[in-house]
């Protein structure tokens, strides 16, 4: 059964997902969001809005709900298959997330030994990119998350590809700025880093590690979070790109501060 098949259902279904990701997240959901979306090879200029399920109030996380089940013979839904690739398909598109999740009803079937998300998520993989299928089961509130950590640690490989290659381009003295700007917000906006001004940074080790190099150096060792490091560093990129007047990131100490956080995010993420 989708939404479109019975409309009711649908949407309870979806405020239940809703309300599941409020409680777990802390964070507050809507529902029947439009976000623009379209290929990274296309300028972001003429991309298209779509409307998604639900998402967060920072669209950082997006969600698409499909309530199918099997038939009643025991056989795939076929056509729904297909919908719910195409709702893979548009979450796909959504450049600036930072996770991104096909939520399905738990429907298990005795005889195959499986649920139909099981099926789907193995089924469909090779489509699914850095989307995560994940279950539902409304009966009893518990979501089960599929394929959560073959993209995390996908993620965070790329993640430390990304910090190995700034930290290249930082230490060596001859670069300008456009050697280390030209990509960069791209490069972190493929990888759902978030650019919050540095609210995020700012919150767990306050201004002065943010803004200086001498505070940033006192607290770079304490830096766990990938998050966390990753928004500090792409919200001091902008700020210091966008906002500062006359400062660039090739700057002696925003030169040091840049070496120090891409060293600390490649030892983070070398797993």
């Amino acid at each position: 059964m989708s939404n479109s098949d019975n409309p009711r259902w649908g949407a309870e279904f979806q405020r239940q997902v809703r309300r599941w990701f409020e409680s777990h997240y802390d964070l507050r959901f809507e529902e029947e969001v439009k976000i623009s979306i379209g290929s990274r090879l296309v300028d972001h200029h003429d991309y298209k809005e779509h409307k998604f399920d639900i998402a967060c109030e920072d669209r950082s996380i997006i969600i698409e709900c499909k309530r199918y089940t099997w038939t009643k013979s025991g056989n795939v839904p076929s056509a729904k298959m297909g919908f719910a690739n195409e709702a893979a398909f548009y979450l796909s598109l959504v450049n600036r997330a930072r996770e991104k999740y096909l939520v399905m009803l738990r429907s298990f079937d005795e005889k195959r030994g499986e649920s139909l998300a099981e099926y789907y998520c193995h089924t469909y993989k090779h489509l699914l990119g850095d989307v995560v299928v994940a279950e539902f089961d409304p009966v009893n509130n518990e979501m089960r998350f599929l394929n959560k950590d073959i993209i995390e640690s996908r993620r965070i490989k790329r993640m430390n590809e990304l910090a190995h290659s700034y930290l290249r381009l930082f230490v060596n003295s001859r670069i300008v700025d456009d050697d280390v700007g030209n990509r960069f917000a791209d490069d972190c906006f493929d990888l759902g880093i978030q650019m919050d001004c540095g609210k995020m940074f700012i919150d767990n080790y306050g201004a002065d590690a943010f803004e200086n190099v001498e505070g940033f150096l006192d607290v770079v060792g304490e830096i766990t979070d990938l998050d966390v490091l990753s928004s500090g560093i792409f919200s001091k990129w902008r700020n210091i790109t966008h906002w500062s007047y006359g400062a660039k990131c090739t700057d002696p100490e925003n030169r040091v501060w840049f070496i120090n956080a891409f060293a600390r995010l490649a030892e983070l993420s070398d797993v």
